[in-house]
């Protein structure tokens, strides 16, 4: 839970550096790390069978893109001096 949120966090640094609109591949990684964190926190196993098994899936969708593109993004907006 620590990753996401610390993912949510760097979207956000790394756009507040930004003066003008965030690009196609930052604003997809926003919406993922947002989908991801909600998911996350609306998990319950107490949910209905079917809810839970598609919540589960959209979960790893979501979080799984967040994981493999945060380094790539960081990478390619190096120049942000983001930590």
């Amino acid at each position: 839970m620590k990753r996401i949120y610390f993912s949510v966090l760097f979207a956000g640094w790394l756009l507040s550096g930004c003066a003008t609109a965030a690009p196609k591949d930052v604003d997809k990684f926003l919406n993922a790390a947002k989908e991801c964190q909600f998911i996350s926190e609306e998990y319950d196993s107490s949910l209905p069978t079917d809810t839970s098994k598609q919540m589960e899936k959209d979960s790893l969708m979501y979080c799984h893109y967040v994981k493999e593109n945060k380094g790539k993004l960081k990478n390619k907006y190096d120049y942000l001096d983001i930590e």
